[in-house]
């Protein structure tokens, strides 16, 4: 028997699962559609500094920030 504790965990573990695969999904559409100066999860424009700075970057800082958030929690 699990207790509310474990159940809750897995119920977090799995939307966080489904809202980073809903992300990488948007990206993949998002990369396919737009440019390298827009965000290709949330399709605001990436600051030109940004794009100076990390030329490879595909993420506003926003977006990119909320990955890196996810990514720590794994």
């Amino acid at each position: 028997m699990s207790d509310p504790v474990d159940y809750a965990t897995n119920e977090q573990a799995f939307a966080e699962a489904q809202i980073a695969a809903q992300l990488e999904e948007q990206r993949r559409a998002r990369e396919r559609d737009s440019g390298v100066t827009h965000c290709v999860d949330c399709d605001d424009e990436i600051l030109a500094k940004r794009r100076e700075l990390m030329p490879y970057a595909t993420r506003c800082v926003d977006c990119q920030s909320f990955v890196d958030r996810l990514d720590r929690r794994r």
